[in-house]
């Protein structure tokens, strides 16, 4: 029930395999809508297709985890198979990745970006990237008020919310998972409703 959601990302993700820059997005609902799991099926489609590999560079980081700009560039260092990351400060390790993400689109996912102590990271991003996709996930839209001006305007982010599943959805969701989880005809319709 997220393939309109994920049509979107796509057509945002397109303009990277015809070599011109991606449109940026932030993505925004309550937590356990599909917004995690919907982009993780994206990347992982482009990351396995022969097709895209040699045009893209997929990247997902949770900021949850990697909170600081610090962080984020050795998780981008390790994305890009930079091992060389000791005695190097920020600065420099952002000029090497922005050097070999350059090489390719770059479609980039933030999830949890509301959990980032710092965002300077996505404005060095914006400016040191030439062909890239920025996905920035939270589950509160009003956390792009609290984002730098300058980076806000740098960025020029789309929107798109993933709603709560409605009561028809739900049901779908649960009759499909009841196929992996249960023996043919454990459950009727009235005990899934």
């Amino acid at each position: 029930y997220r393939e309109d959601q994920q049509k979107y990302l796509a057509a945002c993700i397109k303009p990277l395999l015809l070599d011109h820059n991606g449109r940026n997005v932030l993505i925004h609902g309550p937590p356990g809508v599909g917004k995690t799991a919907a982009l993780k099926h994206l990347l992982r489609e482009l990351d396995e297709s022969d097709e895209f590999a040699d045009k893209l560079y997929p990247i997902y980081i949770n900021c949850w985890h990697k909170n600081t700009t610090y962080k984020v560039v050795l998780e981008l260092c390790d994305a890009v198979g930079y091992a060389f990351v000791q005695n190097k400060n920020t600065e420099d390790l952002f000029k090497i990745v922005t050097q070999i993400l350059n090489r390719k689109g770059a479609i980039l996912v933030f999830d949890e970006i509301d959990k980032a102590e710092d965002t300077d990271f996505l404005y060095i991003i914006s400016e040191m990237l030439f062909k890239k996709t920025i996905l920035l996930v939270t589950n509160y839209r009003s956390w792009l008020l609290e984002l730098d001006d300058r980076i806000r305007s740098r960025m020029m982010l789309e929107q798109i919310e993933f709603p709560h599943y409605n009561e028809i959805e739900m049901e779908g969701i649960l009759k499909d998972r009841i196929l992996y989880a249960f023996k043919t005809n454990c459950f009727d319709d009235d005990a899934i409703k």
